[in-house]
């Protein structure tokens, strides 16, 4: 079948149509596109861009500020945990010293006194007061026994408790002064069938009787000529008119 010659020119018509209406939509879709040298910035746009970076570098500043200050309290209250801790360690400690100490405050242990199976520890108590002028009324007594020493080979040690401290400070006086007639006075009382070195002392806390053996030596080598015990206590003066010094721990000794 022929095509005639005005179809082919309504095919070109239609043709021609088609592409113009289609580039006519292209160009209505078609933003307006501006070149970037054309672009127009605010003239204070960097600085208030530089103003932010600024604000944002002291804000972090400041926290980092803050960090620290908040690591070195908390430091600081480790440090002061450990400090609590050890507070109450040596407050207990010394609660606890205090109970041992409450204890034996009317106590005095009596050393060296011969042992036999069928004593009467209330007879020998007596005697040694008679020896001393101090009779012993049996109303005083709270209690007597002996208790074991860490040398095995001395007898075990006498403990009395009297019924008051008034009373046992009278009794040890007693023995310091009847003692202090001895040619030497370092050395203990004879007392017959009892013992040739008889020693009566505070009954003590281990630490203690630790202290009172050092003691003694110590405050010789420094040239302290007056030494005592009171009241678990240790006492001591250079001479006549120095001060007296309380010495209630080891640790005091290196004061000396």
């Amino acid at each position: 079948m022929g095509i005639s010659t005005r179809e082919i020119g309504s095919s070109k018509v239609r043709t021609k149509r088609s592409t113009e209406g289609v580039a006519g939509v292209a160009g209505a879709c078609t933003p307006n596109v501006v070149p970037v040298d054309h672009v127009e910035v605010p003239a204070n746009t960097f600085n208030l861009l530089r103003a932010d970076i600024n604000q944002l570098r002291t804000s972090v500043e400041s926290c980092s500020d803050k960090v620290s200050d908040f690591e070195r309290q908390l430091d600081n209250l480790n440090k002061l945990i450990t400090t609590v801790a050890r507070v109450e360690e040596e407050n207990a400690s010394m609660n606890e010293e205090i109970k041992v100490l409450s204890s034996k405050i009317s106590n005095m242990e009596i050393q060296n006194v011969v042992e036999t199976r069928q004593e009467n520890l209330v007879t020998i108590l007596q005697k040694i007061g008679d020896n001393i002028s101090s009779p012993v009324d049996l109303n005083t007594i709270d209690s007597i026994a002996r208790v074991p020493t860490v040398d095995k080979e001395k007898p075990k040690n006498i403990i009395v408790r009297f019924c008051s401290k008034l009373r046992r400070d009278e009794f040890l006086s007693a023995f310091k002064t009847q003692r202090m007639k001895n040619t030497d006075s370092r050395q203990g009382l004879t007392i017959v069938d009892s013992s040739e070195n008889l020693y009566i002392n505070e009954h003590l806390t281990s630490a203690n009787k630790i202290l009172h053996t050092e003691f003694p030596l110590l405050a010789k080598q420094r040239n302290h000529r007056f030494v005592c015990t009171q009241d678990g206590n240790k006492l001591l003066r250079k001479d006549d008119t120095s001060k007296i010094i309380h010495v209630t721990q080891k640790i005091d000794l290196s004061k000396l």
